[in-house]
Formats: structure tokens, sequence, C-alpha cells
């Protein structure tokens, strides 16, 4: 903590518990990053350096329940003011749902993106920069238009 309180660098925090089971994955998430932004601000962390990564694809259980949990309950991470990481290019959820090999997940992979970033994640990590950067823009055409009679 004391590294990143020295520097001037941008931080990315990650939910990350491998392998547990949750009775509420959204509440659990919630409460781990209302502990570690407090332990981060505390240690000296620029609260406005920080960004939250719920960790989607660091597989809590295999089926990837939880991951399409957390991609549906992004709005919950609000609570928070910080920019929300949209990090799901090219994840096993493709693989999980359609057998897709990682070079065929483009359009899976701009649908989760398009709902996430509808729901709020303006900060997206992606490996197919163009299609992405469409996305974006469409999203932002049709979202600033209105017609009136």
């Amino acid at each position: 903590v004391k590294l990143m309180a020295d520097s001037n660098v941008g931080l990315v925090t990650m939910h990350s518990n491998r392998d547990t089971e949750y009775d509420n994955l959204t509440k659990v998430m919630c409460q781990f990053f209302s502990d570690n932004l407090k332990m981060l601000v505390d240690g000296g962390v620029d609260l406005n350096r920080i960004i939250l990564d719920q960790g989607i694809g660091y597989a809590k259980v295999a089926d990837g329940e939880q991951d399409y949990a957390m991609m549906r309950n992004i709005n919950q991470l609000h609570r928070f003011g910080r920019p929300i990481l949209v990090a799901i290019s090219r994840k096993g959820f493709g693989k999980k749902l359609f057998n897709l090999d990682k070079e065929d997940r483009l359009p899976v992979t701009l649908v989760a993106e398009t709902a996430m970033f509808m729901a709020g994640g303006r900060v997206i990590r992606a490996h197919d920069i163009a299609e992405t950067k469409q996305l974006v823009e469409m999203i932002d055409v049709i979202n600033r238009n209105y017609w009136f009679k």
C-alpha cells in the first residue's frame, strides 16, 4: 500500500476469491470493495486513482453463473463512486455457453460489453479495439440523440 501511496499511478483493485461458493456474491463483493477501498485510502492512496474490477473470469465456480451475476449486478458498484472496469474480452464464458474458441468470441464479448457499458462500466479492457470503439461510439450516439415532434 505504501508503494501505491507514494506513487501517482492508477490502481485497479480486483475481487478474486477463487473456488468459493457464495450465498450472495454481490453482497460479499461490495463488502470486499468497501473494506479494500478503506484500507487503501487509510494507507494514503488517493481514492481518485482507484478503479474497481469485479474479477469476471477468475472462476469463483466452474459453471460461470457467478460471472453472469457479476455482469448483471455491475450497477451495484456505483455506490463506491469509482470507475468500473469491464474486463471480459474473449473470456471463457463464450466457451462455456457456446463452445467458442477464443478467436470466435467477439460477438458474445460485444454483447456482454454493451450490457455492462450501459449499466455503467466505463473502463473497457479489450482485445478487439476497433470493434469495441465502434460499440462505445454507437451507444454514445444512441444516448445523445432525441427526436421530439
